[in-house]
C-alpha cells in the first residue's frame, strides 16, 4: 500500500471512498488488494489512491470524474474482487462518492512566511477565525 498522500490535480475531481470490516485471515486478501492498485492505475483516468487499514479499513481512490470512477467500478477483473470481498473478505463495508471541491495540504494552506512552520490547531485571528 502506498506510504504517500496521491497526486492529486486541481479540483474538481471524484473521489472513491471505501470502508471496511475484515473477516478474520487473509485469503489472498492483500495478494488482491495489490493486483487491484495495479490494475486501477492503469485505467484511463485514475489519478491516485491513498489507503489505512487498522480496526476499519479506508481506501481513497481518485478519478477526473465520475465516468472514469463508474469505468473501473465495471472492469471485469474488479467485479471479481467485489465479489470475493462480499463472499470471503469483509464483514462490512460501505462506499461513498464524492466530489472534491477544495484540496489543500498542510503547507500549501500556509501563507508564505508560515510555510514549515507549525500552527497551532486552535490558533485565530483576532475576529476569532482560523489563521
Amino acid at each position: 500500500m502506498a506510504t504517500t498522500f496521491a497526486d492529486t490535480p486541481e479540483p474538481p475531481y471524484v473521489a472513491v471512498i471505501f470502508t471496511s470490516t475484515r473477516t478474520e485471515g487473509d485469503n489472498g486478501y492483500v495478494a488482491m488488494a495489490e493486483s487491484m492498485n495495479e490494475l486501477a492505475s492503469k485505467q484511463p483516468g485514475f489519478l491516485g489512491v491513498e489507503s489505512a487499514r487498522d480496526d476499519i479499513g479506508i481506501t481513497v481512490s481518485y478519478w477526473v470524474d465520475q465516468a472514469a470512477a463508474q469505468a473501473w467500478k465495471e472492469v471485469a477483473a474488479h467485479c471479481l474482487a467485489q465479489r470475493k470481498g462480499r463472499e470471503i473478505w469483509y464483514q462490512d463495508y460501505r462506499v461513498r462518492i464524492a466530489t472534491v471541491d477544495r484540496d489543500y495540504s498542510m503547507n500549501s494552506s500556509l501563507f508564505p512566511a508560515q510555510q514549515g512552520t507549525a500552527i497551532p490547531r486552535n490558533a485565530t485571528d483576532g475576529d476569532g477565525r482560523c489563521q
